[in-house]
């Protein structure tokens, strides 16, 4: 049955040369336009990219802003990440009970001490036996 419409629609285009020069004239002005839109597109990506370039260049290069940037990536820097502590802390806070108890804030602040604590790494090289417990234990095998 569709084929039958689209049949008698491209005899009836065939038959009429004036609906045939529309049919042209609009496809032509639709691929003009679209590729028009797509380079407008693209441009206005590109313009938004090079602003928040230029803004966070000039916001970092201030000298109020200056020293707590690079304060801040030497905290970064120095914090060794605990991913034991960090895991079990954010599988607790997954239930709904710490957020209704506790408010926004303190539920953060635990997950962060957590994760970020400023001490020594407790498990460090490949042959850490707090992972290797781990493994052996998801696996099902006993150390």
């Amino acid at each position: 049955m569709k084929k039958m419409i689209l049949l008698t629609i491209l005899n009836e285009i065939r038959s009429k040369p004036a609906l045939k020069k529309k049919i042209k004239i609009f496809a032509v002005v639709g691929l003009i336009s679209f590729t028009f839109l797509g380079g407008l597109t693209l441009w206005a990506g590109y313009s938004a990219l090079t602003y928040a370039a230029k803004t966070t260049t000039q916001f970092l290069q201030t000298s109020g802003t200056e020293p707590q940037v690079l304060a801040t990536l030497d905290q970064i820097q120095r914090a060794k990440l605990q991913p034991l502590s960090c895991w079990n802390q954010a599988q607790c806070l997954l239930e709904l009970r710490p957020w209704l108890e506790n408010p926004l804030s303190a539920n953060l602040q635990t997950l962060k001490t957590a994760c970020l604590e400023f001490k020594p790494a407790f498990c460090e090289g490949p042959h850490c036996s707090q992972i290797q417990q781990l493994i052996n234990t998801s696996e099902g095998r006993s150390t």
